[in-house]
Order: structure tokens, then sequence, then C-alpha cells
């Protein structure tokens, strides 16, 4: 009994030294296409937005090191973590794993530069022995609008922030739905589904309710009247939404 104790024990210390001397390994690294929003933004100390990197990396108690900014926000299934501009080397410190240090010029990336999101994925050694980890259950919609202002968006009936016509969301797997308003256009809507992978992405495009009326006059420098209100001084055309189905026009000199 003794003997199967201390072979226990000893079976038990090896696999922590060998747990805490695993591999993190870089699957990606990349600067992304996506905009970064106020709500998203955070300054250094010199008043510069910070950039910000999206570690996808479903492991709670990470630690990074480096010229990071605050404290990093732990979102599911990533971490978002603010770094200096001008930063190109960052240190990862997961749970039973050795110190990963990443070098961004090693993928192209001259430095991290201000108000600009970057993602890298790591794996664990243990997804890297075929032990599945955790499904995080959400992933992002992105959408893509024209036009690109004056838009009211709401996703599940929420208002969403829009910058430059992009709509950036984290959702749980499933079906939701889209609502977009802009004046001058006819509302779109419709209904996406969110699941595991890449993340959702669609581009619409508003149709617009303006129509142009063609107005010809015989007699120069007039003003032309549209239902009472005074649009133009000389012959042209005007653009009006087609709500006005019997626009009410006369012409004075």
């Amino acid at each position: 009994m003794l003997q199967k104790s201390i072979i226990f024990l000893i079976f038990t210390i090896i696999s922590q030294i060998y747990a805490a001397g695993q591999e993190l390994t870089i699957v990606a690294v990349h600067e992304t296409a996506d905009p970064m929003t106020v709500d998203m933004q955070r300054r250094d100390l010199n008043n510069e937005i910070c950039a910000l990197v999206q570690v996808q990396l479903p492991v709670s108690g990470v630690v990074f090191e480096g010229s990071t900014i605050g404290e990093p926000l732990f979102k599911t299934n990533e971490y978002w973590v603010y770094y200096t501009p001008g930063t190109k080397l960052l240190q990862v410190k997961c749970p039973g794993h050795y110190p990963l240090r990443i070098d961004v010029r090693d993928y192209g990336i001259s430095s991290l530069k201000s108000k600009q999101i970057y993602a890298i994925r790591l794996k664990t050694a243990q997804s890297s022995q075929g032990i599945q980890q955790s499904d995080p259950g959400a992933n992002y919609l992105v959408l893509d609008i024209t036009p690109k202002s004056g838009l009211l968006v709401r996703i599940d009936g929420q208002a969403q922030t829009v910058k430059d016509g992009n709509v950036r969301a984290y959702l749980k797997y499933g079906a939701h739905t889209y609502h977009i308003e802009a004046d001058g256009y006819a509302p779109a809507q419709g209904q996406v589904t969110i699941s595991p992978g890449e993340r959702t992405t669609r581009q619409i495009s508003l149709e617009s309710l303006m129509a142009s009326l063609a107005i010809t006059a015989q007699t120069p420098q007039c003003t032309v009247f549209i239902n009472d209100e005074a649009k133009i001084t000389k012959i042209n055309s005007y653009n009006l939404t087609p709500t006005l189905t019997e626009p009410l026009v006369h012409i004075m000199r």
C-alpha cells in the first residue's frame, strides 16, 4: 500500500511538472479591417488612441505583458488587450504553459498602430493533444452598409454603434434579426444565423427613395415652386422623394 502511494505521489508530481511546461502555439497573427468604434477605444499616457489586440484564447487567468494600457477585457473566448502605438513585442503567460513572446515583425507588421485592431489566435497544448476546449457559444456579426452616414441600426431590437457604415456585434449562436433605417432610403431588415467558425459578414445597400423631377420652362431666370416652396431660380432638375406622387408645380419670373 505504501509503495502504491509513493508511486502515485511521484506520478502526480511528474504530471504537474509536465503540465507546467507546455507550449502555446501561434496559429495566426494579422491586422484586421474591422473599424474601432469610439466605445472600443482606450488612450495611452500620451493621449494617443491605443492599438487593440484581440487574442483568441478561451482560457481564464492569462496575463499579458509589454506596453499594455489598463487591464485586458475577457470576452468569453478572447482577450481584448490595449497596447501603446509603436509596440513590437508582446508576451503572453497562460496557466500551465511557458511564457510566449510574440514579435509582430515576424508577421509582416512593422509595429502596432494607433486605432488599429489586430487578431492573434493561440492554441494551447491541451487542444494540440486533441482535448477539445469549451465552445464560447458566440461569434461576431459584421454589417457593411451603404450609405455610410445617417444610419440607425438595431439588432434584435437593440440600437448599435455605427461608424462609417460599419456595425460589429458579438452575438450568441442562432438566428438574429436586424433593422436599418436612413433618411431618404427604404428601410432594410433581415435575419442572420450566427455559427462557429468564421464571423458572419453582410453587405447591405439601402434603396434610395429619391427621384428626379425634370422641369422645363420657356422663360429664362424664373423661379420654380414645388408645393408653394421656392426651389430653383433657373431651368434645372430637382430631387424629391417619390412620396410626393402629385407635386404641385408652378413657375414664376
